[in-house]
């Protein structure tokens, strides 16, 4: 039975640094929201909202959502059928973050 428990405390130790390097990774990314409206608050739909790699379309009210950006400066870029329309600066420094955005 204590060779079970000692094998047990072997086997716990070595995988508590990966757990720990997993769970800061987790909380290294956000998730970014937000809405990007004309002038005058008028939706402005089916923008695609970019930051690297990651991208989504805005909806009907134009909002969007991008999952998994990673903390750090970035530019959030605004597409029209692939023209860029504006660029926006971004810090992402906590779990959740909105930009909104008037074009």
């Amino acid at each position: 039975m204590a060779r079970k428990a000692w094998i047990l405390t072997i086997i716990v130790l070595l995988l508590f640094p990966i757990l720990q390097l997993k769970a800061k990774q987790t909380q290294q990314s956000a998730r970014i929201q937000g809405v990007v409206t004309m002038g005058a608050k008028t939706a402005a739909i089916g923008y695609v909202v970019q930051i690297g790699d990651n991208w989504s379309y805005t909806d009907i009210k134009g909002h969007y959502r991008l999952d998994n950006v990673p903390f750090g400066k970035h530019t959030l870029e605004i597409r029209k059928r692939g023209k860029l329309v504006k660029q926006e600066p971004i810090d992402v420094n906590t779990p959740v973050d909105t930009c909104n955005v008037t074009l």
